[in-house]
């Protein structure tokens, strides 16, 4: 009751002061692209987390057909809700853009790191201001899951301005 108490007032905070979380307070460290070594940071980091779902489901934190559906149902949400979070942000593509992403969520359903590979052409200061955004999101928002253990999941996503 505590938590949820101090996670209002800090949204109320923040949307009260304009709404706008100022770019120096934004923490981009685990939000990491290519250029920033992520093989080895996967490496590193699915020793930690374990995978959300998997063919050998005793590898996997959501074993059942319906835990795996309401992951893939928050997951779904939680990525479109991003999307939404751009376009009030006023961030165009200017085209479609495929990118693969792996998401690396702690128990309460907080993102712990994002890696990401664009797949299409990206200018770069676009793809720096995709990053803030995002480091700027997962402030505020987690997936609407919970789990026992830290969890990954990956999957590929297509970014469109409509």
């Amino acid at each position: 009751m505590i938590k949820l108490f101090i996670s209002t007032l800090i949204i109320f905070v923040l949307t009260s002061c304009g709404g706008t979380i100022k770019k120096e307070n934004i923490d981009t460290s685990k939000i990491i692209s290519p250029s920033d070594n992520a093989d080895n940071k996967i490496k590193q980091l699915d020793t930690i987390y374990q995978s959300a779902v998997h063919v050998d489901t005793s590898l996997a934190v959501f074993k059942t057909d319906a835990d795996q559906q309401k992951l893939f149902d928050a997951y779904s949400t939680f990525l479109q809700d991003f999307g939404k979070f751009l376009k009030q942000k006023d961030y165009t593509w200017g085209q479609e853009t495929k990118c693969w992403n792996r998401l690396y969520f702690d128990k309460d359903g907080s993102v712990d790191y994002y890696i990401y590979n664009f797949k299409s052409q990206i200018e770069k200061t676009k793809e720096e201001q995709f990053k803030l955004l995002f480091a700027e999101y997962i402030m505020t928002h987690k997936i609407n899951i919970t789990a026992d253990k830290k969890f990954a999941q990956c999957s590929p996503v297509t970014y469109r301005d409509n």
